[in-house]
């Protein structure tokens, strides 16, 4: 595909999952005392981050100039033309070796305006996933301005390093086997993550009366008491297939090396993903 005329850039198609509105409170960032409150960076105030991942959407309000103090004076650093910085995102460049008029800009709005949102994203009132974890999302430091750079990661954290800047990379869930990283290079600090202690709660009732409790942030209101029979086929992965066979709903079984780990995925009807020790007794 490379040697194709008109190629410019490919990226591969990665699944994203729900994250939540309610991390800066789980972790006591907002409380009286907490890091926000006390730190010599209020809101991370000051400070810039640097993101080098596959871009950034810039129109979402988390990346609204409101409330921003001032630029740091004496940074120089330029946007890419048709991607214009704000008060907010004070750098947008792009480093594509093979063509350098790539423009900076994450066009599937996914990853790397993710960890973005995450890392900086400023207030914004009233967030939602299909009107659940309604509440008011942030980064862990919404007031930090940010300079934004679409590089392969590895590469340019090397260069980060090298420049004497410390470069921070997530261990992600998704290394090549069981128990290794997503991130390996050995110049990055990879760092792993626990979770929240919050669920958006589906709730599987058994005609025994057993209630296995998964997640699914597709919620329905129209919800009968009936019971329906319970039809297992592993190789149904979608809640599109079972809908349009007309089922009633679908439970999705966890495996057995992701444990307790579940996710609250947008089903097509209603659905619970449950962990791998709530199948075992589904299927019992």
């Amino acid at each position: 595909m490379e040697k194709m005329d008109g190629f410019l850039r490919a990226n591969l198609r990665r699944t994203l999952h729900l994250q939540m509105t309610y991390t800066h409170d789980f972790l006591n960032l907002s409380i009286l005392f907490g890091v926000w409150s006390t730190s010599n960076s209020f809101y991370g105030e000051g400070i810039i981050i640097g993101v080098l991942d596959i871009g950034i959407h810039m129109p979402y309000p988390s990346f609204d100039n409101t409330g921003m103090p001032p630029r740091p004076a004496g940074w120089n650093a330029s946007c890419y033309l048709r991607t214009p910085c704000n008060g907010k995102v004070i750098t947008v460049q792009s480093f594509d070796i093979a063509n350098s008029t790539t423009p900076p800009s994450d066009i599937d709005q996914g990853y790397g305006t993710h960890v973005a949102d995450i890392a900086v994203g400023n207030f914004v009132d009233n967030a939602e996933v299909l009107n659940q974890a309604l509440g008011r999302a942030a980064g862990m430091a919404p007031k930090a301005f940010i300079s934004v750079y679409k590089d392969d990661v590895a590469v340019g954290t090397f260069s980060a390093m090298q420049k004497g800047i410390f470069p921070y990379t997530a261990a992600c869930n998704n290394g090549l086997d069981p128990e290794t990283l997503g991130h390996a290079a050995p110049w990055d600090m990879v760092i792993g993550a626990t979770t929240t202690d919050r669920r958006i709660r589906a709730t599987a009732i058994l005609g025994n009366g057993t209630q296995l409790h998964g997640e699914s942030a597709y919620q329905p209101n129209m919800v009968t008491n009936q019971f329906c029979p319970l039809v297992y086929q592993e190789n149904i992965e979608k809640g599109k297939v079972v809908r349009n066979a007309r089922g009633a709903g679908v439970i999705l079984m966890n495996f057995d090396k992701y444990g307790n780990t579940t996710f609250s995925d947008a089903h097509h009807l209603r659905g619970a993903y449950v962990s791998y020790k709530d199948a075992i007794q589904l299927k019992d």
